[in-house]
């Protein structure tokens, strides 16, 4: 025979839609089922009595379960979703009118392609959003490892286009220096989320972990090594290895250029060859854009690679600094309101993982920028949701709804408990 109090829990979590949140709201029912059973016992009640009674005080469990769901509902914060539908908008009408007035075979359906990838990121995000988190981050090691097999088959069987290494899969071209980052360090994230720095095996294997995909992505390229570097920084940092492990992590990490180096290994001091050239046609196309813009005219063969690396400043010449201004502000927004986020949730929650996607996708928004502006060369870094790209459209989209989800799940684990009705 089932258990009453099971039954009644059962009934109220059938109404609860957000089935991660089950567990603790099971046992925080019935931790209220049982005290007000005790004070039934105590008053003399017989065990039938005293759970009737605790039924009865607790309240209907259907009208329990509404209840639960209408505050655990997921709600969609639209302060994230907002300026990556925005951006999103803007990079989709930028591929459209620089196809548009792009001779014909010279830069290929960009604009359908994108669309296709926007679509199918979308949906990557809601995957993200609606999935439990905590299942995704223990995964991590199998996810470190798929990295790192894919950071071998890139430099063993991969092609360069551009100085840039990408994977041939088949059906599409992976720019692995562009998405490594985040699935590296969403990886790195879950595996040392508990990791316990202060015993000398796991020290010594945990910088061995961190250093691998710095070396491989140091073969790669001068800006694949820098932000892995960054990034494995953030992890330790934040995963609470001491001064000794960070030393002995950076000297080691050091030590992979020297050798490149002397080794006269090309790949790691590459830089964009129209680096220089672009910078004297930037300064040109932004210093004639106006407030409103000069205008669709520019397309690829106004700018070498305008419609990845130098997106925004098709939006500033075509729209005018007025919406390029606004773009910056919104941008700002969307990180502030990131960090904001990732310090509501509590440690132990995937605050490290939400921690490693904020920082990558900010520096991400931060180096484009810069390379829009003409501060820095051409380095291969799109702008988060507006340069072309599947690869990176796709991890970036998928890195936003896990991130929504892991702040959304961090409230509902300081809230949950609270909640039930008594």
């Amino acid at each position: 025979m089932e258990n009453p109090i099971t039954a009644y829990i059962d009934k109220v979590c059938r109404r609860i839609k957000n089935k991660s949140l089950h567990q603790e709201i099971k046992l925080e029912i019935e931790d209220h089922l049982m005290e007000l059973k005790e004070n039934a016992l105590r008053n003399g009640c017989s065990e039938e009595e005293a759970l009737d009674q605790a039924f009865s005080q607790m309240g209907d469990p259907d009208e329990i379960g509404k209840q639960l769901h209408r505050t655990h509902r997921r709600k969609v914060e639209m302060t994230i979703i907002l300026p990556v539908f925005i951006t999103s908008i803007v990079g989709l009408l930028s591929m459209y009118f620089i196809q548009s007035y792009t001779p014909d075979g010279m830069i290929g359906s960009i604009f359908t392609n994108s669309l296709i990838y926007y679509l199918a990121g979308a949906a990557l995000l809601a995957v993200f959003y609606c999935l439990d988190y905590s299942r995704i981050l223990r995964c991590s090691s199998y996810i470190y490892a798929g990295a790192i097999l894919i950071l071998l088959l890139s430099l063993f069987i991969g092609v360069r286009a551009g100085g840039a290494p990408y994977l041939d899969i088949g059906i599409a071209m992976l720019d692995v220096s562009g998405i490594s980052a985040l699935i590296v360090g969403v990886a790195l994230a879950g595996i040392f989320e508990s990791w316990n720095w202060k015993k000398p095996a796991d020290g010594v294997i945990g910088i061995g972990i961190l250093v691998l995909p710095v070396v491989l992505l140091a073969m790669m390229g001068v800006v694949s090594y820098t932000l892995c570097l960054l990034i494995c920084l953030v992890v330790m940092t934040a995963s609470g290895a001491g001064f000794r492990q960070v030393t002995g992590f950076v000297t080691a990490s050091a030590a992979v250029p020297v050798f490149l180096f002397a080794f006269d290994f090309a790949p790691f001091s590459y830089f964009a060859p129209e680096a220089v050239r672009n910078s004297v046609e930037i300064s040109s196309l932004l210093s004639s854009a106006g407030w409103f813009g000069a205008g669709f005219s520019m397309n690829a063969g106004t700018l070498s690679e305008v419609h990845t690396d130098y997106i925004f400043v098709y939006v500033i010449h075509s729209f005018g600094w007025l919406a390029g201004i606004s773009l910056l502000f919104l941008i700002s927004l969307f990180v502030l309101r990131m960090i904001y986020m990732w310090k509501q949730v509590k440690p132990g929650q995937g605050k490290l993982a939400a921690l490693v996607i904020a920082v990558v996708i900010s520096l991400h928004f931060i180096i484009s920028i810069l390379t829009n502006m003409a501060v820095l060369p051409s380095l291969g870094i799109a702008l988060p949701f507006m340069s072309f790209g599947g690869s990176s459209i796709l991890i970036d989209m998928g890195a936003v709804g896990l991130f929504l989800n892991i702040c959304h799940r961090g409230y509902e684990e300081t809230s949950v408990g609270t909640e039930v009705p008594a």
